[in-house]
């Protein structure tokens, strides 16, 4: 009696530990992920700012480092529109995530609402990351800048 107790046992702290080892190394990729779209955020919204300081039209592109995988996952990153209920607005976010799971993921939002003068370029907002660099490019039209993925 004692002995299958004993086993039951181990065998439900062994259960335990794994569970505990997955969500671990699930918040690690998702934090380094969230470090990826952080670091895609940051040069569009540089980008975004380059143009406002000329009155013309001009393009905009930039080649900027980002790991080749998170961890020997491949991973895909993204702009999409996102409504916040809360706040009443649609906004545009940066996600990185795995592309064989889609769940373990990093946001990082844009400044500027959906309803602005940004807008993204629907076939390209989305790049699966497969070397370690990806081209950002940006468009100024007017007072219409439109930023994108640029595959390479």
């Amino acid at each position: 009696m004692g002995t299958v107790t004993l086993i039951s046992l181990l065998f439900l702290m062994g259960a335990f530990f794994q569970n505990v080892y997955t969500k671990v190394q699930t918040d690690v990729v998702a934090f380094k992920l969230k470090e990826t779209a952080n670091r895609v955020s940051s040069t569009i919204s540089d980008l975004v700012l380059l143009c406002f300081l000329s009155d013309a039209d001009q393009n905009l592109t930039k080649v900027i480092e980002v790991p080749s995988n998170i961890y020997n996952e491949m991973y895909t990153i993204e702009i999409y529109s996102y409504s916040d209920l809360v706040m009443e607005e649609t906004i545009y976010v940066i996600r990185a995530y795995l592309t064989l799971n889609p769940s373990t993921h990093g946001l990082s939002e844009l400044p500027w609402t959906a309803d602005s003068f940004l807008n993204v370029d629907v076939a390209a907002s989305s790049i699966p990351v497969g070397t370690s660099k990806i081209a950002i490019h940006t468009q100024k039209i007017g007072d219409y800048i439109t930023i994108g993925f640029i595959r390479g």
